[in-house]
């Protein structure tokens, strides 16, 4: 840059400052290494050319920390360390120290470094995770900074740089060490450092009782890390009135409202995930509703343990409520939408008399009221909560009145798949229709796997139900959207091709549209099908009485020819295409299906061994026997199900209560008149002897009485 010997130190610091800022780190060295004697101009040289030392000059922390900071985001700890080097040699003649800055930059790139060196391979992790690691911890011994490279002893900053790179490694004695060391220089813990304990803590009760730590320092205030990490352990052990607390007094505290926010989204979010659906509500009724609108009944039974606390202790502390937004809204959604999942909510508990549903509508009344306008992932939570047609067209025209985001595929997707699980395919069909209208289809194939899935589900409702988009509840929604593309099916739309056609029969046509839909003409809408496409429709049309095994044979050799995986999941639906035609299913398992499964995936994997269970091959010949036993149970073949069994555990595979289950499900597919196998009650009890063996970790088992046999 040439700016050495023109211009003074003060200049220089300055360009050195902007250089290392915008990337330009050799030229940033160059000029440290003239500043420090180590580069100077000839008119400064000796008449051998040695440095002078009167050239030696320590440039302002803040110059050589901006280096330092460069060279940190670009993982070069080596040129740090180099640099700290030269500049402790300057130091040493000019006896000074370099700045605290410097010390926590340095650790903080070797704590860096080692976080992404243990996310590596189990090798580098041995050898170079340690390394760094050793190196930090040492800096913080007593006097060896100091030594090494003329840093200034290290404060809690440093400490709790340390601590945290540890505490995301969970290695309690390094913990512990570092602890120590921080105790022998005399140096006092924050709530930084309680925090790095805290990450680190393996239990909910070692997470108390480092919080009780933090509560009896009257110097220390928990900070919303704090708070974040604690708040579930809290709620689980009843101490409603500590969370209160503590929420209370970080509101009182003069910051910024969007920080508030940020805090509370992740409080809610933490309660959601951990199923603490009630204690969300309550903490958001009491710090983000508007004392004018009406709170949840669930909220009392949290709000009396705080004011029994207030009442006896005679004092409250004044706050102002966090203006609530969206995310808000959509944390409390997503719990109400797992108590809506009868798969999830058998974990949770709440005590609230109210349906989830309720409770939703009636969060979205408090939106209203408080002008916060959803976004597109609140119409998706309301979308998987409806129960009927009516409701899922009437909350989506709802939704849009008050709404003004853009509505993306995501949108229109939940809305298929909502009239899907209701059953009705026809407002399925009728809302992708309109996407292809108003041009709002996903780049890829996934709109068209979104309704496939949507006729999977209504097919394995009704079968038979006749698809019809022009008096379907969908023809009620509100989309105000211009249409872009009018009948591009050669003058039809795709409700003039599915009307009148069951709803398989419509997943078939749909399949037909995206294998043929280059040669068409119209590929730019309908995509070519993937592996997730053949397997909806496959299990559209499992819902059926059998369409045929020549059927089966050509969807599964289509797929295959368009360079299709076939995959377990593929294969359970393709058999279960079979319908209650057993024997074909066998054949076509033994001729094309199995030989498929075991040269697909030719993986060199000892059968005997342990890692078998988790190849590939292994969860693919499971899917597809686990379809074979369906369509045994669907035929009444208890004894055709029992030899499968026998086949699974000749191929290595172990038979689960999961096959049993399957049969079982066959079974409730079964004709009244279907024609029973002789001694078919003694094969069911052999096929469940079979598939529920005893298993020491079945907690279902515990109370079972066992009797051991002397031979």
């Amino acid at each position: 840059m040439g700016v050495e010997d023109k211009f003074s130190f003060a200049v220089q610091e300055r360009v050195l400052k902007v250089a290392s800022m915008a990337g330009f780190v050799q030229a940033s060295l160059k000029m440290l290494d003239f500043m420090l004697g180590l580069s100077t101009p000839k008119t400064s040289q000796g008449e051998e050319g040695e440095n002078l030392d009167v050239h030696v000059h320590i440039p302002s922390y803040m110059a050589y920390i901006s280096v330092l900071n460069r060279l940190r985001k670009w993982n070069r700890v080596d040129l740090m360390r180099d640099l700290l080097e030269k500049l402790s040699n300057a130091c040493r003649i000019k006896g000074q120290k370099l700045h605290i800055v410097a010390l926590n930059t340095y650790l903080a790139a070797l704590c860096d470094e080692h976080q992404i060196t243990s996310s590596k391979g189990r090798e580098r992790r041995a050898l170079a995770c340690d390394e760094f690691m050793d190196e930090a911890i040492s800096l913080l011994e007593k006097g060896v900074a100091t030594e090494r490279y003329c840093l200034a002893h290290p404060d809690v900053m440093s400490f709790n740089t340390v601590l945290n790179a540890v505490a995301i490694s969970r290695n309690e004695t390094l913990m512990e060490h570092v602890m120590h060391l921080m105790q022998d220089q005399g140096i006092e813990p924050d709530t930084v450092t309680y925090n790095a304990m805290l990450k680190a803590a393996p239990t909910a009760d070692a997470k108390i009782s480092i919080l009780d730590k933090i509560l009896n320092a009257p110097e220390l205030v928990p900070d919303r890390y704090t708070i974040e990490m604690v708040l579930v352990p809290l709620v689980q052990m009843g101490r409603i009135d500590t969370v209160m607390s503590m929420l209370q007094r970080l509101c009182s505290f003069d910051q910024p409202q969007y920080s508030l926010q940020n805090a509370f989204s992740t409080f809610l979010l933490a309660l959601v995930k951990d199923g603490e659906i009630d204690a969300a509500r309550a903490i958001f009724d009491r710090f983000l509703l508007s004392p004018s609108l009406e709170q949840s009944d669930s909220t009392s039974t949290f709000g009396f343990a705080r004011l029994a606390t207030e009442e006896r202790h005679g004092s409250q502390i004044d706050f102002s409520p966090v203006k609530p937004i969206t995310r808000h809204f959509n944390a409390l959604l997503e719990g109400y939408r797992m108590l809506n999942d009868p798969y999830k909510s058998a974990r949770l508990i709440t005590t609230s008399s109210i349906s989830p549903r309720e409770h939703a509508c009636n969060l979205f009344d408090h939106m209203k009221a408080m002008n916060v306008s959803p976004d597109c992932f609140t119409l998706t939570l309301f979308m998987s909560m409806q129960n009927n047609r009516e409701e899922i067209t009437e909350t989506w025209n709802d939704i849009m009145e008050v709404s003004d985001f853009r509505l993306e595929p995501p949108a229109f997707h939940s809305l298929i798949t909502a009239y899907g699980k209701v059953g009705d395919a026809s407002s399925a069909c009728y809302v992708l229709n309109k996407m292809i209208e108003v041009g709002r289809l996903s780049r890829t194939s996934n709109s068209w796997c979104v309704l496939l899935s949507a006729l999977s589900k209504a097919s394995s409702l009704s079968c038979r139900d006749i698809i019809n988009c022009n008096s379907c509840s969908g023809t009620g929604l509100k989309i105000d959207m211009a249409n872009l593309n009018d009948k591009p099916f050669h003058g039809k739309d795709l409700v003039d091709i599915v009307n009148g056609c069951t709803y398989p029969q419509a997943a078939k046509i749909i399949l037909d549209l995206m294998t043929s839909s280059p040669s068409r003409g119209y590929d730019e809408i309908v995509p070519r099908p993937n592996s997730q496409a053949y397997c909806l429709v496959a299990s559209s049309l499992s819902h059926t009485d059998g369409v045929g095994p020549d059927f089966a044979i050509s969807m599964f050799n289509n797929a295959t020819a368009n360079g299709r995986r076939v995959d377990g999941r593929y294969l359970n639906a393709i058999i279960r295409c079979y319908g209650e035609n057993i024997t074909a299913a066998v054949d076509a398992w033994k001729n094309v299906f199995r030989p498929t499964v075991l040269n697909t995936f030719t993986e060199d994997i000892d059968r005997s061994s342990s890692n078998f269970p988790k190849s590939r091959v292994y969860k693919n010949l499971v899917a597809s026997y686990h379809g074979l036993i369906y369509v045994a149970g669907r035929a009444y073949r208890p004894d055709v199900a029992l030899r499968l069994v026998y086949a699974m555990t000749k191929e290595g595979v172990e038979p689960t209560e999961a096959a049993l289950n399957t049969y079982n499900s066959g079974a409730r597919e079964r004709r009244e008149d279907a024609e029973k196998v002789k001694l078919h009650g003694q094969y069911e009890n052999l096929l469940a002897i079979e598939c529920t063996k005893y298993d020491s970790k079945d907690e279902r088992r515990q109370t079972d009485q066992r009797i051991r046999i002397i031979l």
